[in-house]
């Protein structure tokens, strides 16, 4: 036991490569299967080979045959040592009924083998009633009360009640006639009692079909065969009696194979349930009717003929019922998937929501404490979306998000799981990424979406992403601390410029991707400027030299003050797009050429968020013509939702091109008179107080240049 449990393990421990622990895991599982189908089948052959009664049928009913119980125990106390929640109460109490079943196979043997004709009934049948009864607890643990679904219990009720006809007609007349015995009794109770079991086994897990783990159904199937051999072994009993080394026996093993098995793909974490989820009723149908089949073929002929229309009638309602039965379950099941398909897939980009996401994280944090396989965890939010939904519309941005959503999802491997947590916010969990590799895949994912421009109807828009991660266990330890560190590594993947990607803990370096300096920034300023002058406006330095000043006044951190510096230096980088002769149009601009004019923002905002040197600059180019109470332009917006730079801008420009051009206490009066309306009050009062000093001329002029 020692050693398959060091081979499990062994089995998931490469946490670098999650499609080889797959599929080693697979192999794993696929081995077990072999070996149990194999063991099933040989005892089967024995049965035949062996002579009942005899001295090899003693062998091979009383040792030989209990071996299979004692693995399937020890199994399920180690299934539910590793699971948790309903699932190991679960395992716990079929270990009970199993173990208890042991007991009086043991105790049975023992009995023969010193006795030689044990009584009937006898203490073994004490431990096969309570092996029987722990199923309950068991079912009732795993699927709840069968009371607090009606339906199913009504359905259940109709099945055991028409086994019940057909006991009574072909197995409990003809034994009142000839005399029941003590040990028919008893045999009879423990049959009703398992039959109740795998009844309403078979409908909870049908009716379970979407929650109910590939491990717990392969349990509830050896549940369901058991059923069927005691079944069998009660028909036996009452009209032929039955001999050691029986082949009845075999329905038994079966049943614990399935166990084992079961047990298994707990252990491995094998999830295939939803290659099952289609046949599954049928499966539990057709064990139903091949039961009856056998227990129809075991029937005395005298019974057969004393009422054989009792009998036909019989066999044709059952067949009825179950395929009513199972139709109504098939669609049942099909509305129930349909059902949770949409409560855990997001309705625009149709991927997994928020809820289906905390629902795959919390399963891989338990694969990563049970199994040692680390898990990492990104989010990854969209920067500055709300000026894509203002200024072009919402359904343009729906379409930028499912563009996204779609960029995503193919740098991602088949085994991740990508989800929409909201807005434009997306979370990405990849099974057996490290510390050391999760940066790679977060860089991956933000190249991906910032790389080519997203085009809509014609119009492009490049987005840019800032994306956190965060690896468990390295930097958490549990599933809640995985996501507030992921969380805190975005803000601080924000608050470092937006289009980064941060990783770990505050506490823990952070890995910071680059942007190299390429030299297209000063193209781009030396394009700006030409344009500037070919349409006789104010000089980008002399624009730059006050804003300079004014952020220098106002305190603002370095990083905004290199953004506010470098969008002044190329705020009208648009004009590319403006023609020549309206540029230099000398009189008023027709409306057209107002249009055209204007429509310089938005080509600027376009250009610098296509190159990674200039993509943080775009939201401040795209703001610089908007106004305090909102009467600006493209976007409308207003106050303090202007960026600050962008509003910095505004007032360095309206005073060099507009009022400083005027000079004296004219323009002062002037740009006091625009303050609190089309400019920052603040801004203004920087100014006036530069002004106020001597550390910009009246004229508009500095005294010192921005470096």
């Amino acid at each position: 036991m020692r050693r398959l449990s060091e081979a499990f393990r062994s089995a998931m421990a490469d946490t670098a490569t999650p499609h080889a622990v797959t599929a080693r895991r697979k192999r794993w599982f696929a081995l077990a299967c072999g070996v149990c189908a194999a063991w099933v089948m040989a005892y089967l052959a024995a049965t035949r080979l062996v002579s009942p009664g005899g001295t090899s049928g003693t062998v091979l009913g009383d040792l030989v045959y209990p071996q299979t119980e004692a693995l399937a125990t020890l199994m399920l106390l180690w299934a539910g040592r590793r699971a948790s929640g309903s699932t190991r109460r679960f395992c716990w109490y079929m270990a009970a009924s199993t173990c208890m079943g042991l007991c009086g196979d043991v105790t049975w043997a023992v009995l023969v083998l010193v006795v030689h004709s044990p009584p009937a009934p006898s203490l073994a049948d004490v431990f096969y009633l309570g092996s029987v009864s722990a199923i309950f607890p068991a079912l009732r643990t795993q699927f709840g009360s069968p009371l607090r679904r009606w339906r199913q219990a009504l359905d259940s009720s109709m099945v055991v009640l028409l086994f019940l006809y057909i006991a009574s007609s072909f197995v409990l007349e003809p034994q009142i006639r000839a005399g029941i015995s003590a040990d028919e009794i008893v045999t009879f109770t423990e049959t009703v009692l398992v039959l109740a079991a795998g009844v309403w086994a078979v409908f909870a897990s049908l009716a379970a079909n979407e929650r109910l783990s590939f491990g717990v159904r392969l349990v509830v199937g050896g549940i369901v065969i058991q059923a069927a051999a005691w079944l069998g072994y009660a028909y036996a009993v009452s009209l032929r009696g039955l001999e050691d080394g029986s082949w009845l026996y075999t329905g038994w093993q079966a049943s614990w194979a399935m166990t084992i098995a079961g047990c298994t793909a707990l252990l491995l974490g094998i999830e295939h349930a939803r290659r099952w989820r289609g046949w599954s009723s049928s499966a539990w149908v057709g064990t139903l009717v091949v039961t009856g089949l056998i227990v129809a073929t075991m029937a005395d002929s005298s019974v057969v003929r004393e009422a054989p229309v009792r009998a036909l009638v019989a066999l044709c309602g059952l067949g009825m019922l179950l395929a009513r039965l199972h139709l109504t379950v098939r669609d049942r099941g099909r509305l129930a998937t349909r059902m949770h398909a949409l409560a855990e897939t997001d309705a625009l980009t149709s991927v997994p929501n928020r809820r289906a996401f905390q629902r795959h994280l919390r399963r891989a944090a338990t694969d990563c404490t049970q199994m040692d396989t680390p898990v990492g965890l990104l989010v990854i939010d969209i920067d500055k979306f709300k000026v894509v939904n203002d200024g072009y519309g919402h359904p343009f941005g729906d379409r930028v998000l499912i563009e996204v959503t779609r960029r995503l999802a193919g740098c991602l491997r088949p085994s991740d799981t990508l989800a929409r947590l909201g807005g434009e916010e997306f979370g990405v969990l990849a099974s057996g990424v490290t510390a050391d590799s999760l940066p790679e895949l977060a860089e991956r994912c933000r190249r991906v979406v910032g790389g080519d421009p997203i085009v809509v109807d014609g119009t492009a828009v490049s987005v840019t992403t800032s994306v956190g991660g965060a690896c468990m266990p390295a930097h958490a330890a549990h599933a809640d601390e995985l996501i507030r560190v992921a969380d805190r590594a975005l803000y601080e993947a924000k608050e470092a410029g937006r289009n980064r990607v941060h990783v770990g803990p505050r506490t823990t370096p952070q890995v910071e991707i680059p942007i190299p300096d390429t030299g297209v920034l000063r193209s781009l300023e030396a394009l700006a400027d030409r344009y500037a002058a070919a349409g006789s406006r104010a000089s980008g330095p002399t624009i730059v030299d006050t804003a300079h000043q004014l952020c220098r006044r106002l305190g603002v951190s370095v990083a905004e003050r290199r953004r506010c510096l470098a969008a002044a230096r190329l705020r009208d980088i648009g004009m590319v797009a403006v023609p020549p002769d309206v540029l230099a149009k000398p009189g008023p601009l027709t409306p057209g050429e107002l249009r055209i004019m204007r429509d310089h923002v938005r080509v600027g905002m376009e250009l610098l968020r296509a190159l990674p040197e200039t993509r943080d600059l775009a939201p401040i180019v795209g703001q610089h013509h908007e106004r305090y109470d909102g009467t600006g332009y493209p976007l409308g917006i207003a106050g303090r939702r202007i960026a600050i730079e962008a509003r910095i801008i505004a007032v360095a420009e309206a005073w060099i091109e507009t009022f400083g051009e005027r000079g004296g206490p004219a323009a002062r009066a002037e740009i006091l008179r625009y303050a609190e309306h089309e400019l920052d009050p603040d801004v203004v009062a920087a100014l006036l107080s530069l002004l106020d000093d001597g550390t910009i001329h009246m004229s508009g002029s500095a005294h010192s240049h921005a470096a």
